[in-house]
């Protein structure tokens, strides 16, 4: 929409803030036809509605005013179309008349098009309201396709048509179908505002009820809560009010308040009706967020026996995936068995199952080196954008930013995150799951302080909310924060708060993040070992529950420990097979059990094992683009008393230290090694990392003493 704005205001911001003042001033004289390439009708700015209405009333006659105006109302017209509705020769005359006064062409396909957007609205507010009915009534008549026909139909009537109305909910339906979620939703609006008054109160309800779930699928959370108020007013029976009380709670607010909210509508619900199994669906995702992992599992299941019921396969669906999502936290030994189901219900269904709700329960809980997980997130987000559901793309935006970053894709993830923000995929003003995914991104990116900042903000929000899973989601953010600063206490501190609530909820697994490892590693700076216990104690059951990636987390913390305890050797020996198994942990874990190795070489004595292998594991972060943890690896390199060697540098970047170091410049160094300059100082600041120098004269003498 802010695009056509700045199309109709040819780039003047003035006009552009006029014509947007003019569109709040007063919404009902501005229209958005379905019609594949159309512009919006935009209403004209006060000081431009005499000007211009001057203009066609002056230069265009009658005839040619009223050809316009079907090509006004109707958005998008070619030649063809209007030969259908006037006389050959009248419309030849009011075509070039348009063209002669500049108002309006013939171009491309045969299409008449305004010359100028504002030219449209001026002929249609010039036209008499009896004038545009009848316009619409023609339009209704002579147009092919439902859906033009519906909204042009609605236009042309003045009083409530149920005849209209059902045309109207009958072309929501083909919307719905093309992927127009929110026409689809503005038809259902246009149906139930054209319902008589002595038609049953029931079908009005519908309509409304139908119009606020399909402006929420398709994001639009302003229009959602309109038809919901419009909605309330007509809910007549018990069973209305429940799926009134049950939208409210859905639109974002207060996870407290939209549970109370689905218990009120549990009570009012009758016993065997559809809203029921969605109200039980609704409340066991309310318990998942409040860490109540029995109810939620037991809620999932009533959800889902009242859905099988009903014969509703989708909320079926949703509260399988429920279950599979509480089942994976709090660790049950069903696991297997639902995910059988699952899949089981998808091939059976006869029901279209959401996108959405197939990419996260295929892909959200996928080992991190599943080779179809980002394939099958991909073709969710595909098939979501074709079917119009825009509100779902924040689910699978935040799956697919936590499936790169669990493979250690840190470049991938910061491209999702973008691709995310260009498609407008966050549905609300602080959205949770963007605030994990910009997290996430900024905090192995090294930009720390952003995601602290973030990071401290959403913890914080969570928290006044009562939103556990989110708040304990935040915390192993934070955590991890500072222990890539290595802001120890601070880690400690955080993450101990997060045990507690893993201790108070029972909750195994949290998204397969592996929290308890950064616990371990600030408890071991600071000398509090009980709790690297817990740690180890936590990662094991973590690994239990299916993650076999935290079962090698744990046996490398627990190394740790071991050499904490003095038993070096031992550690040493822990440290190695791990590093030995090829696969075992994603790139960063890897990593990260090469830096431990290579630390426990350091206390060891173990030299120059440990400079080799402390600069592997700095090597690798720096592959990886996690530059907070090469830096550290580097440091704990630097404490070994051996200097850096320079078997890490490439070959050109040897030959551009040496030149460097013989006391030549960027620009003789480019020369004699054709590159650009550009070149030589970005292969410097590489040399510069690795060999842990600071300045040019710091080369030299390590080149000298090397």
């Amino acid at each position: 929409m802010s695009a056509g704005v700045a199309r109709a205001s040819g780039g003047n911001p003035l006009l552009a803030l006029m014509i947007a003042m003019a569109m709040q001033s007063d919404l009902s004289k501005w229209r958005w036809s379905s019609q594949q390439g159309h512009e919006p009708i935009f209403p004209v700015p006060p000081s431009l509605a005499g000007l211009l209405g001057e203009k066609v009333s002056v230069l265009l006659s009658q005839d040619a005013r009223d050809v316009l105006l079907l090509v006004s109302a109707a958005g998008r017209l070619t030649v063809s179309q209007l030969q259908r509705m006037v006389e050959e020769t009248r419309l030849r005359s009011a075509l070039e008349a348009a063209a002669d006064a500049d108002v309006a062409r013939v171009g491309a396909g045969a299409l008449v098009a305004f010359t100028h957007p504002l030219l449209a609205s001026a002929i249609y507010d010039a036209a008499a309201p009896e004038a545009r009915r009848r316009t619409h009534r023609m339009l209704a008549e002579k147009l092919e396709d439902p859906v033009e026909r519906a909204r042009h139909r609605a236009e042309s009537i003045v009083a409530p048509d149920e005849t209209a109305a059902g045309e109207l909910e009958r072309a929501a339906e083909i919307s719905r179908s093309r992927g127009a979620q929110q026409l689809a939703g503005e038809l259902l609006e246009a149906a139930a505002l054209a319902t008589p008054s002595d038609v049953d109160a029931s079908v009005s309800f519908r309509r409304w009820l139908g119009a606020l779930d399909t402006y929420f699928g398709a994001g639009d959370l302003l229009a959602a809560r309109a038809a919901l108020e419009n909605a309330s007013a007509v809910a007549a029976s018990p069973e209305d009010r429940a799926q009134v009380l049950l939208r409210e709670a859905r639109l974002p607010g207060n996870l407290r308040s939209a549970r109370s909210l689905s218990e009120q509508a549990f009570r009012l619900a009758p016993a065997g009706t559809e809203v029921r199994a969605a109200i039980l669906q609704e409340l066991s995702e309310y318990h998942r967020m409040e860490g109540h992992g029995r109810l939620t599992l037991r809620l999932s299941q009533l959800a889902i026996d009242e859905a099988v019921a009903v014969r509703r396969t989708d909320i079926q669906f949703m509260a399988l995936n429920q279950r599979l999502n509480a089942e994976w936290l709090w660790g049950s030994s069903r696991l297997k068995e639902t995910e059988r189901e699952f899949e089981q219900l998808v091939a059976s269904s006869d029901t279209e199952i959401s996108a959405a709700e197939l990419a996260w329960g295929r892909a959200f809980h996928a080992a991190w080196n599943d080779p179809e997980a980002v394939a099958e997130i991909r073709d969710g987000i595909r098939r979501t954008i074709d079917a119009g559901r825009y509100g779902d793309l924040s689910s699978l935006y935040i799956c697919l930013v936590m499936c790169h970053v669990r493979g250690s894709r840190i470049a991938d993830a910061r491209a999702a995150l973008e691709e995310a923000d260009r498609s407008g995929a966050w549905a609300s003003a602080f959205n949770l799951q963007e605030q994990m995914a910009r997290i996430l991104v900024a905090e192995y990116s090294g930009d720390l302080d952003e995601a602290r900042t973030l990071a401290q903000r959403a913890a914080a929000e969570s928290r006044s909310h009562g939103i556990t899973y989110w708040l304990a989601g935040f915390l192993a953010q934070v955590g991890f924060v500072e222990t890539s600063a290595r802001n120890w206490q601070a880690a400690l501190d955080v993450l101990r708060e997060l045990a507690d609530i893993f201790a108070k909820t029972e909750l195994v697994d949290l998204e397969q993040l592996l929290w308890p490892v950064d616990y371990a590693d600030a408890a071991l700076q600071v000398g509090a070992l009980d709790d690297v216990e817990t740690a180890v104690a936590l990662l094991r059951r973590q690994g239990e529950a299916g993650r076999p990636e935290a079962s090698v987390a744990a046996d490398r913390c627990q190394a740790l420990l071991t050499a904490a305890r003095g038993d070096l050797d031992q550690a040493i020996a822990e440290l190695r097979r791990i590093v030995d198994q090829t696969g075992a942990e994603c790139p960063f874990e890897t990593a990260r059990s090469r830096l431990a190795l290579g630390q426990v070489y350091r206390r060891a004595g173990q030299k120059g094992l440990a400079v080799e292998t402390l600069n592997e594991a700095a090597a690798t972060f720096d592959a990886l683009g996690v530059p907070r943890w090469a830096e550290r690896a580097r440091d704990e390199s630097g404490r070994s008393g051996l200097y850096p060697s320079t078997s890490m540098l490439t070959a050109t970047e040897r030959r551009v230290a040496e030149l460097v170091a013989a006391g030549r410049s960027n620009h003789e160094t480019a020369a004699e090694l054709f590159m650009s300059v550009k070149t030589v100082e970005a292969n410097l600041t590489r040399i510069y990392r690795k060999l842990a120098v600071r300045s040019r004269t710091e080369l030299a003498n390590h080149l000298n003493r090397a």
